[in-house]
């Protein structure tokens, strides 16, 4: 890519950086490149920092026919 497309790239993860969620959802929406971009390991990490979102998992399990249910949370600050 040239070095305007990588300053366009750059300017672009920038703000989505700060985006909100709804933003990044629409964005998505608008190339393959944009939806590769917002689910990268290192963008994920960058947004939540920046956000404070809060990392959750709801694990369920199910065990001699009753169900356990377990809620883990990191809050990233």
């Amino acid at each position: 890519m040239d070095p305007a497309g990588d300053l366009c790239r750059d300017a672009i993860y920038k703000v989505l950086i700060c985006s909100s969620m709804e933003t990044i959802e629409k964005c998505r929406l608008l190339s393959k490149e944009y939806n590769k971009l917002t689910y990268e390991s290192f963008f994920t990490k960058l947004h939540s920092q920046r956000t404070n979102i809060v990392s959750s998992f709801l694990i369920q399990s199910m065990i001699r026919n009753e169900y356990y249910v377990f809620f883990l949370f990191q809050l990233t600050l």
